[in-house]
């Protein structure tokens, strides 16, 4: 009987050691864990200047190619942005029209700054649709953040299908009784009016899909000038663009649909891309750039229609 009661007591013993020992072990680990823990969380800001953030190697390509095509085509770029921020970077529509709305302004601004030194914007054209545009984006931005992200990609969608046969249209609006222009005759009541609703709706459809305008601003200002004009409409559309888009952009922030992170390197090329693509759209002749713009709006927007973003 003591025997056995020692036996027991012995492997009592001894399974208690094994399981204090696995025990301290288990704390050591832990222990040793911790400090690792410690040792980077106070090192964290030499570590995250070792390594760069993951996505600027996309977010510069893709602000180098919106920047680029969006100059020729004289759209903006942001509908190429978008897709891609969400298809590469899986970002929710939202916050990716967002994002690409402020990396837009690099587009704007620099091909207009382009386009200005080429003496090819009017300036008092592109006073009307920018101030008015800016003043109804807010709005626009407002009904974003307000309604779902499917609607937002399908309205995208049929907004640049519709509009891009308008070029296209335009001979024939130039045979009949439409024959109104805004670079060689003065400003009249009717043309600031026109203008003005123009910009208005601009800066709604800015606000609200996420785009710099140019789907509505460079068709209306194409069909209202000559038809060798078309370097003047670039650079006249993408000087009404750059209030409406700055306004869009600062809304969308305060909704909390913009990712700040990406949105400099985006910049960057963007304005890069802006610099080299206007440069090249002053060397084109106007009918291909017209029918560049009108093949890749419809394109672009039957792609996003049929395949969201």
């Amino acid at each position: 009987m003591n025997a056995n009661l020692f036996r027991g007591l012995v492997n009592r013993r001894g399974l208690q050691g094994v399981v204090s020992g696995r025990s301290s072990r288990s704390i050591k680990r832990n222990v040793r864990s911790e400090r690792v823990e410690d040792d980077a969380a106070s090192a964290g800001p030499a570590n995250a200047t070792v390594k760069p953030p993951r996505d600027m190697a996309k977010t510069f390509p893709i602000g180098l190619v919106s920047g680029s095509v969006g100059a020729v085509a004289g759209i903006g770029g942001a509908t190429i942005t978008i897709p891609l921020l969400c298809r590469f970077l899986g970002m929710k529509q939202k916050e990716a029209a967002g994002s690409a709305l402020l990396a837009v302004c690099g587009t704007v601004c620099g091909s207009a700054y382009v386009f200005y030194q080429a003496d090819a914007v009017n300036m008092e054209t592109a006073s009307y649709l920018t101030v008015s545009g800016a003043l109804a984006a807010p709005l626009g931005a407002y009904f974003s953040a307000r309604m779902p992200a499917l609607t937002l990609r399908r309205l995208l969608g049929g907004f640049m299908m519709t509009l891009a046969p308008l070029l296209p249209l335009r001979k024939y609006l130039e045979a009949g009784h439409f024959k109104v222009r805004l670079f060689d005759e003065e400003m009249t009541d009717g043309k600031r009016g026109f203008l003005l609703g123009s910009g208005t709706l601009v800066g709604i459809v800015s606000g609200t899909l996420g785009v710099s305008g140019g789907p509505i601003v460079t068709p209306t200002v194409a069909i209202l000038s000559k038809p060798d004009d078309f370097h003047k409409v670039l650079g006249t559309s993408f000087m009404a663009m750059t209030l409406p888009v700055l306004s869009g952009g600062l809304s969308y922030i305060r909704n909390g649909n913009v990712k700040l992170s990406i949105v400099p390197t985006l910049l960057a090329g963007t304005l890069i891309g802006a610099n080299l693509g206007s440069k090249l759209a002053l060397k084109l002749p106007s009918d291909y750039l017209q029918y560049f713009f009108g093949v890749f709006l419809f394109f672009g927007g039957l792609a996003i229609f049929r395949k969201p973003l």
